[in-house]
């Protein structure tokens, strides 16, 4: 409980508390959690890209989005635009998986606030395209043309801040 009342904003006492028992109790889960409130203590969005990361790892893919909207909303306020679309576009391509999924984190930071907008079809290529498949693969697994594909990748690219697949991966995380 002391996790998602960190999640929701508390702070102070909570994340002391939470800090604390961390070393106590045994898990990934934990670990992610306890680095997830190390990161908000101290308004150092490292560690809560790290609990992001973990908790993506681990499958809890709202974990993963609400950790990586709140490094994005760390970054924009310390004046790093290119980190926080960074962060922002991890949270919306995990929040994407999480379907019929509601959080209060992610549309209170607002993920689409970092200038990522990016629509259903997008994030499906996009995700494609960092999962290291050829435009000709993604065009014939979505039934389109490849010019198509071309399409969509050159504006994901300009929405996400990339030049190449690289970038596109380097964004959107591990696949």
């Amino acid at each position: 409980m002391l996790d998602d009342a960190v999640r929701f904003g508390a702070r102070g006492a909570v994340l002391d508390r939470l800090i604390d028992l961390g070393p106590m109790v045994d898990g990934p889960m934990v670990a992610a959690t306890v680095r997830l409130a190390t990161g908000l203590r101290t308004n150092d969005p490292d560690p809560i890209e790290q609990a992001a990361t973990a908790f993506g790892d681990l499958g809890c893919l709202l974990d993963a989005a609400e950790a990586a909207t709140l490094a994005a909303g760390i970054h924009r306020r310390a004046g790093r635009p290119d980190l926080a679309v960074a962060s922002a576009a991890r949270a919306q391509a995990w929040f994407g998986r999480c379907a019929g999924a509601r959080s209060a984190i992610v549309f209170d930071q607002g993920i689409r606030g970092e200038g990522v907008d990016l629509t259903r079809r997008e994030r499906e290529i996009a995700l494609a395209a960092a999962g290291g498949l050829s435009n000709r693969e993604i065009a014939g697994n979505l039934t389109v043309s490849v010019r198509t594909v071309e399409g969509h990748l050159s504006r994901i690219y300009n929405k996400l801040g990339v030049n190449d697949r690289a970038g596109l991966a380097a964004v959107l995380g591990p696949r």
